[in-house]
Formats: structure tokens, sequence, C-alpha cells
């Protein structure tokens, strides 16, 4: 029999395994004897030959060779037959049989209801409806209209005169109608006219195999049929304004996501970000976009390499790259695309959801809301790299759609459709690989489009999963039943479903009970049940022919696959993949699978248990769902804020897990970048506590502690739990060149090399090590091949150009200066060296362009205080006079620029404000030597000559140990005293200036001069041909042996005179 749904349900009609034939009331009246009237006396009693259909109105006249809707062949007791009919009656197959003694029954054509306009056919079907049993009352097609559907149930025949005498009608049928009408299929009467069913008026595709509609019975009375109807008028699949639901549904998705990550614009680059992208060769910006994208890994690394974490994933490079090309480095632009793509993704999972997952949209909507907010995505929406996720798990959902759409969807008569549309199924093979190359878990979308190909097309013979029912076909009484004919794929609600029931798959039927109504959840307990019935059937031999199509889109997949991954086994140079989490967290993101799979079942447990709750329960459990839903939002919206920096993101984590050594370590790497090194250490302790093996940590300590001794001791430490520890070995070796140890160190410094081939720092200070000891060639060596093993390392190229200049080598440091520049267009110490290179060379405008280029880089002191020296240099003071008050203003503290910028004030005049400055400087360190000597020219310009000779004893009293320096200090001593006319102490100051520093070329003239004023003419000839030999074109020195050649002269005149 043909069940009711359950109140609450779907309009889905649940069929049981084999049909109930009518009961009979009463006695049957003699065959070939008149019916009775109808109840009301309105009804017209039927002619002979000539039957009443299911409204009681005259029946139809017979169309020739069809037979008509609404009568049947005579079957067994009990039996059902299906029948494939299209709205337009057509020729039947066969004989008409005839009911009774009376003639053929016909049923008239039922009322026509209102259609829309025609579209393309598409299968209708049809659900029993109950016939009205009653003395003389025949009950008309019902119509109802329900979730959009015209739905008309066939009424019985004419009845009796009484309740003894047996009503003509059986069970109907109701239609599922797209466009246009269908009249219900008739029920067999007892001995009588059947009910009769009549086709639309407006049908348009013929009949398959003819029309053959249930007609009336005869004996114990005919069971009532059920036919699918194919063809017909198509209407719109959901109520009117069902494309505005969906624009809204995906207006409230994409809302919701954009809400609850929209704060995540506002982040840095943090944690993995930095590696990623910030300091990947491959992606940071200036870096060329070259095919070694495709041979490194997510980090930059080859994939060959043993360092390699062996994560490929070029597209999502390439990604990054892009985002560069267009945006630059700026953080937001980079959160933005994350957000869309999450957007993106949400859409899909719905979109996914209606077509392959759930037949309520409903559900699918409540899937993909959960996920769009659920705060375990908060890593991968919000940090950067998460993108690999985010990308990977929409090319992951198109590829399974893409694979879906492939299959037939309208196959009948074999287990395994074939593939419809060979483009789908490798467009479905393309956005797979590109999944996969974006994050390796996306290879995964292979496995789950074959799982869900076999697992779905196993789900058969539930028929209250879609309303289709399935029924043998009709036979003569006593004659053998074949098998089952299988139906159409059915729609429902406008989209197709991949769990076509059959009634047959390969001759092999399942045992099992049909299921009651759910949500059309793949996969279920019957599906799976049938399907291993079906591949243990030691019956059915023909399994291997139905499964044919599938098996050929495995082993296109299968072998597919294969080869990718060989690819990818040879780009990793042979080797798999040995990272763990601890390595490569961004590997372990549970976003893809975990999470969705995790939606889908939740929201699919929540509509089992809303089926078996009252409507209060029902309520009581909607209302939680959407608390959690929030409670889920809010939870969302908090984690962004961790993920805005790098220190909001290592705090969380330290007061999430306080007894985690990682975390520790990782915040107090943090707090030594930030200067806080009090913080550091404490963090790295306890770390060190949580987990004394840590030898990073140990090194990083190590590196913060101002005692050597303590230093060295956690050095050495860390390097006996890892003696390959190439920083430890690295730090260790620069502690000991700190203490003249430089054999050691270099040993040290060798090994660190050995063991980390690509750290950079290692070979420059090795480098510089053995050129402290003159051993250039060495030095050089060990430069060629840090750049060799470290091509990428834009401050080893800047420091090779610093050993350059320094070995007399300027034309070949300007090329690797602009080489440390090409690979890090930030690196403005680089542009400072180049600078003061051109300003070496003479080149000053060159010099200044590569200053204000640093400039344009960073504004700090250190950039400013060469560009203020350029334009003391070259007599530009107001320049330089604002250069350096900005540098001072930027470090304050600095004594060197304060007194630059005092030295500045001094030539231009502003002396009481240069010597105010210079004397605070004095204040804060008396042994500023410098200071001494400004002071004495500041006195000096202003005719303070005992306080010049003060400050200058002062300076002498600090005993500087360098020569130079005390012959300068000398010198300026024997100015002071000059001026003041007593130049006996001023030769013997520039006596001892000379002494000091014979190249003094100006205390040898003033020497002279000193002479020459005395008249010891011959001494003062001595002093300044010295000085001419040092500066051979000085012109105050020709100007002064000039003098005293004519003084000379007139002496030799005024002597031959005397003579004479």
């Amino acid at each position: 029999m043909f069940q009711e749904p359950a109140q609450g349900a779907a309009r889905t009609p649940t069929p049981t395994p084999t049909p109930t034939p009518g009961r009979r009331r009463g006695a049957s009246r003699a065959r070939g004897a008149p019916e009775a009237p109808a109840q009301g006396g309105g009804r017209p009693r039927a002619e002979p030959g000539r039957g009443f259909g299911s409204s009681g109105s005259p029946a139809a006249p017979r169309r020739p060779g069809c037979r008509l809707p609404g009568t049947r062949p005579p079957l067994s007791s009990g039996a059902r037959g299906v029948r494939t009919c299209s709205a337009r009656p057509a020729p039947a197959r066969g004989r008409p049989r005839r009911s009774g003694a009376g003639g053929r029954q016909a049923g008239p054509r039922g009322p026509a209801s209102a259609s829309r306009a025609p579209r393309a056919a598409a299968p209708l079907h049809l659900r029993a409806g109950r016939g009205g049993p009653g003395p003389g009352m025949a009950r008309g097609g019902r119509r109802r209209e329900r979730a959009g559907h015209a739905q008309r149930r066939g009424g019985g025949g004419g009845g009796g005169r009484g309740r003894r005498e047996a009503g003509g009608g059986g069970r109907g049928a109701a239609v599922y109608l797209r466009r246009g009408q269908l009249g219900g299929a008739g029920g067999g009467g007892a001995r009588g006219a059947g009910g009769g069913a009549a086709p639309p008026h407006h049908a348009r595709a013929p009949l398959r195999g003819g029309c053959q509609a249930p007609g009336s019975g005869q004996g114990s009375g005919g069971g009532g049929g059920t036919m699918v109807v194919t063809g017909g008028d198509r209407a719109p699949s959901r109520r009117p304004g069902c494309g505005l639901a969906r624009v809204g549904a995906a207006a409230l998705l994409a809302g919701a996501s954009c809400l609850c990550y929209g704060r995540s614009l506002r982040g840095e680059f943090v944690h993995d970000d930095v590696w990623a992208i910030v300091n990947n060769p491959d992606v940071r910006p200036g870096a060329p976009l070259r095919w070694s994208i495709f041979s490194n890994d997510f980090w930059g690394k080859g994939m060959a390499e043993n360092t390699s974490h062996k994560s490929y994933r070029p597209l999502c490079v390439l990604t990054f790259k892009l985002n560069i090309f267009l945006t630059g480095m700026n953080p937001f632009y980079f959160h933005a695309v994350n957000v869309v793509l999450h957007c993106l993704v949400t859409l899909v999972l719905m979109y996914t959801c209606d077509k392959a997952v759930f037949r309520n949209r409903g559900l699918a909507f409540a899937t993909a809301l959960l996920f769009a907010v659920h705060p375990i995505h908060t890593e991968a929406v919000a940090g950067i790299v998460g993108r690999a996720d985010v990308l990977a798990c929409l090319l992951f959902l198109l590829a399974f759609l893409s694979y879906n759409r492939s299959v037939d969807q309208h196959h009948v008569g074999e287990c395994f459709p074939p593939t419809a549309s060979p483009f789908f199924l490798l467009l479905s093979l393309f956005l797979g690989t590109c999944a996969m190359l974006v994050k390796e878990t996306g290879v995964t979308v292979f496995g789950v489009c074959l799982v869900y190909d076999l697992f779905s097309l196993s789900h058969k013979q539930e028929k209250s999963s879609n309303g289709v029912i399935h029924q043998r076909s009709p036979q003569q009484p006593g004659s053998p039943q074949p098998p089952s004919l299988p139906t159409h794929p059915h729609r429902e609600n406008g989209k197709q479903h991949r769990f076509p029931h059959r009634g047959a798959w390969g001759g092999c039927h399942s045992p099992s009970p049909p299921e009651p109504k759910s949500s059309g959840f793949p996969g279920s307990p019957r599906a799976m049940w049938s399907m291993m019935r079906c591949l243990t059937a030691r019956s059915n031999r023909n399994f291997l022919l139905t499964m044919r199509p599938f098996l050929k889109r495995a082993t296109l997949v299968i072998s597919y696959v294969t080869v990718v991954l060989y690819f990818r086994l040879w780009i990793m140079g042979g080797s798999m993949p040995l990272f763990s989490e601890q390595d490569n967290p961004a590997s372990f993101s549970p976003y893809i699978l975990t999470s969705m799979g995790y939606c889908i079942l939740f929201v699919h447990g929540l509509s089992k248990l809303c089926t078996w709750l009252n409507r209060c329960g029902a309520t009581t459990l909607t209302v939680s769902t959407v608390l959690l839903l929030l409670l889920f939002s809010w939870k969302t919206v908090k984690q962004n804020e961790i993920w805005l920096s790098r220190e909001s993101l290592f705090r969380s984590g330290v007061q999430t897990l306080p007894h985690n050594a990682k975390v520790h370590y990782n915040y107090a790497n943090f707090l030594k970048d930030q200067g806080r090194n009090r913080e550091a250490i404490s963090h790295y302790r306890t770390a060190l506590r949580l987990y004394p093996r840590h030898a990073s940590a140990l090194n990083n300590l190590g590196t913060l502690t101002r005692d050597a001794a303590e230093a060295k001791m956690y050095y050495q430490r860390a390097l006996q739990l890892n003696p390959q520890h190439n920083r430890a070995l690295f730090n260790l070796g620069n502690l000991l060149k700190s203490q003249e140890k430089k054999e050691e160190a270099i040993t040290l410094l060798k090994d660190s090399i050995q063991y980390g081939p690509e750290f950079a720092d290692a070979y420059s200070s090795l480098a510089s090590l053995l050129a402290e000891q003159e051993r250039f060639k060495e030095a050089e060596e060990i430069y060629q091949a840090g750049i060799k093993n470290c091509p990428d390392s834009s401050d080893l190229h800047n420091n090779y150009g610093v050993f350059l200049v320094d070995t007399g080598s300027p034309e070949k440091a300007v090329a690797h200066y602009q080489q440390a520049i090409a690979l890090s267009p930030s690196h403005h110490v680089a542009m400072v060296n180049l600078g003061r290179l051109y300003r070496s060379l003479g080149d000053n405008s060159a010099a200044e362009e590569w200053y204000k280029r640093a400039l344009q880089v960073a504004r700090k002191a250190e950039i400013l205080s060469p560009l203020g020296a350029l334009y003391y240099n070259t007599g530009r003071y107001e320049e330089a006079l604002q250069i350096y008050r900005e540098a001072a203003a930027l470090q304050p503290s600095q004594r060197e620029l304060r007194l630059a910028l005092a030295q500045v004030l001094a030539v231009m005049g502003q002396t009481k404000e240069a010597e105010k400055m210079t004397n605070h400087i004095v204040s804060e360190e008396t042994g500023c030597l410098e200071c001494y000597r400004l002071l004495s020219a500041i006195y000096s310009k202003q005719e303070h000559h005992d306080k010049a000779l003060d400050v200058i004893d002062k300076a002498l009293q600090l005993k500087p140990k360098d020569p130079k320096v005390v012959s300068e200090l000398f010198f300026t001593k024997g100015n002071q005293l000059r001026e003041q006319n007593l130049l006996d102490k001023a030769f013997e100051s520039y006596k001892a200036a000379v002494e000091l520093n014979p190249d003094q070329a100006q205390a040898w003239m003033n020497m002279g001069g000193i002479q020459h004023i005395k008249g010891n003419y011959v001494s003062a000839r001595a002093y300044y041909e010295r000085a001419l030999q040092l500066v051979p074109d000085s012109k105050l020195l020709q100007e002064n042996l000039a003098k005293l050649d004519r003084l000379e002269k007139r002496l030799q005149e005024v002597r031959e005179k005397d003579q004479t």
C-alpha cells in the first residue's frame, strides 16, 4: 500500500516492498449489470460498454489505437507495475483489454490546470493517492498546491448503491508537476467500471512504448497502478522568488564571512608570513619571476635540498607574487584576498551541498553558514600563509563539482552511468591538480570523487528519499514477473541528485526494508548494504559489465594521479618529506577535509534530530543552533585580534599554553627582536625549565647575556646538546674572536659553515676575520664561496663590496653594492655605502642621489649623517644644518650627531649656541676629546685664546693613544700661542707636533714663519723647504719663500754696502 508521509516531513511517499490489493466492501454486482447511479442523483447512468471516470462524468471517447489513460490490463492480486508514459497519448503496444463483461472502461480527462511557459522536457513523478470509497459517491481529482508543485490526486471510480456494493475507486496517483498537468492513474474496480485518468491537455513529449494506463480489473479486484511519466511542460522548480532567495542566502553568507574576518584586514605579516613572503627569495619585492618557483618549496628553498620542508605549493607562491606586483608589500591587500577567497569557498560549499549532499536547500545553507563563522578557520583566513588552505579548498570543491557534472545524470539501464562530458572530467583533473599545487592535501579530491561516485550510485531502492515509486511491470495473472524496470534519475525542486534510486542493480536486490525519510545524506547504511550485497552476490555475473563506466573513470583518475605524484617525487629529488608539525606548522591546518566534513555531519545530525522531536523540541534545537552560530561568530572575531601582530599572537600562545616550551621560545624571540631583553631572558629560561634540552633557547640566551663567561657557557651547553648547531658555533666563534683567540674562532666559524652552508653570516664573519689578519686571498675565497652558496644574500654582497673597497677595488665593489640593492630594494646600508664610494671617487651628485634613495627607504640618523657631511664639505651649510638638526632630533642621545651640529653652527657663526651645545656634551662625558678641540676652535673664533689654551691642555691630559691626534693637539696649541704672540712657546708646540707626525706640513711652515719673523732666515728656509716637499703646490709657501729671497737679497746688499 502507499502510505501518506508523516506530519511535518516532506511530502514524499514511502512505499512498501509489495503493494496491497484494495479491499472490497459488501457483495459485488453481477457482471455486465449497469452500475448504480451516483449519490445525489445528479450523475448520469453509464451506458453499456461505457463507464464513469474518476470525477463521475461521462468517459471520454477512446482514441484509435491507444489504450485509454484511465484503464489498465488486469493484474494478479497485489501486483503493481511501472509504466513509462508521456503526457501526450500515443498508440499502445498490444491489443486493448476489456474489463468485466461489459466492454472497455474509459475514464474522462481530468480538468486542466494552468501551466507556465514551456521549458525542456523533464521527468515527472507520480505519487499514489487514495480514491474515494463510499456508497455511490465518486471523489474527483482533488487538487493541492504544496511547495510550489501542482499535485493531483486521481479519484476513485463510481460507487455502488450502499456499503455492500463495492465502489470502483482504487488508488489513483498524485503527480508532481513541473509545468502543465496530468490526471491521476485510475484504480481498478470490482467487476465494474474502474476509475480513469486523463493525460494533460498541454502534453508535448510522446509516450515511451505507448500509453498503457492502468485500467479496471475483474475477479478479486485489480490493484491500482502507478506510472512514471516523462515529458510534459516544465515549471519552475521552486516557489516564485526562489532566485531572490538564493541571492539573499549568498549575500547573507558573504556578509557573515566579511563580518567575522573584517578585523583581520588590519593585520601585519606574522609568524610564517615573514618566512614565506618577506624573506622568501621567490616572492620578495624586486625578485624576478623565475622558473625556480616550480622547483623550490613554499619557503624558497630547493625541493631537492636536504633542508627543504618539501612543501610544494608553486601556485600559492604565484598568488603572493601577484599581490606584490599589484599592491606592493602592503599586508592589507594580502588579507583582503584571503577574506574574499573565504567568501567564495563558503558560497561554493553551499552550492555543492545543495547539488550533491542535501535535498533541502536550507540544510545546505546551514552547513555553509556554520563553515563561514567557525573559529577553527581563523588561522587559515587571518594568517596570510593560510591562503594555501583557502585556495586549495576552493579548487577542491570546484574539482568535485566538475567530476559530478561529468557523469550522466539521466542515464537509465545500468548501475553506473557513463561519462556524459569528457570536458568536465578533464576539467576536474585539471582543477584537482591545481588544488594539489596550491597545497599538498588537495590531491585528496580525486579519492573523494571516486568514493562518492561508487557509494552514491549504490544508494538505490529508497523510495522514501525522493518520491519515485518503483514497481514491476504489469503481468498476466499467473505469469512470471521479470526484474523491475529502472526509472529515470529524478529531479526534485529543480536540482539533480547523484543518488539515482533504481529498481534493480545488475539483478541484485537488497533484502533490507525501505528506510524512513531522511535529509538525503549519501552513504546511508542501506546504500552501503546494497552495494556490498551486489559486490558479493555470486548470481550477479554481469556486475563487471555494469561497472565498466565507473572502472574507466577510476582507471583514468588513478593513472593520472600516479603520474602526478611521480612528478612531485622527481621534483623533491627522490626523497619523501620528513618534516613534522613542529618544523612546518603551516602544513597542518585543518581546513579542507575535516572542517567541511564536520559541518556536513553536524547539520545532517541536526536534521535527523529534528525529525525525532516534537514541535517544541525542534524549536528549542533551532534556537540552540542559532545561539551556537552567534557564539562561533563572536569567537572568530576575538581570534582575529590575536593574528593582528606578532606580539598578540605569541602572547596569546603563552596565555593559552603556559606549559608549552615552544610558545615561550617564540615569544622570547619576538621580545629579543624588539629589544626587550629582560623579558626575553625570562621566557628563554622558562622554555629551558619546561624543556632543558632546547639547544636554540640556550644559544639565544647566550646572545643576550652581557657576561662573556656566562655566554660562553650557554654556547657550550647548546653544542653539547647539538654539536652541529651552526648558530651556536657561529656565536661562540665571534665571542672568541672578540677575545683575540682568532685561530680558535676561525676553526669554529669553518665548522659553522660546514654544518650550515647556507648561513651567510658565517661567511662574512670568517672573511672579515681573515682580512684583519691580512690574509686577503683566503678572505676573498670565503666571500666567493659564500656568494656561490648564498646567491640571494644581500648582506653578503654588501660586505664583499666593503672588502673590495678596503683592498683597492672600488669598481668591483660598485657591482656588488648594486646587486645587494637588487636583491633587497630596501637595503639602505648598501645604498649608503654606494654613496660613500661615489663620494670618495669625487662624484658628489651620484653620492647625493644614493643618500636620498636610502632616505626614501628609511629616515634614519645613520643615513642623514653622511648626507649632512656631504653638504658641509661642499659648503652647503644651510642644508647641512637642516639635515643635522633632523638627525639629532631622531637620536638625541648620539654624541657624534650633536657634535657635528655644533660644528656646523660654529662655522655659520652661531658660536654661542655651538658653545652651549658642546659644553653640554662635555658635562655628560668629560672624556670627549673632540669636544675640547671644537671648544678650542669656538673660543679661538671668539678670540678667547686663554680659554682655548685651557681646553687644549685638558685634551692633552686625556693622553690619546693615536700620535696623529696628539700631533694635531700640539699644532692647535701652537696656533693659540702664536695668536698671543708667544712665539717661542708656539715654536716648541709646533716642534712637538712634527716630532709626532713628520708629515704635518702646516707645522713645518709655521715653524719657518716664526724663524722668518725672528730673522733666522736660514732656519726659516730649511723649514719652508721641508714643508714644500710635503705640499709642493702650496702658494703660501712659495710666497713665503719669495719674501725670504727678497729679504736675503736686501740683506746681502746691505752687507755689501757696509763692506764697501
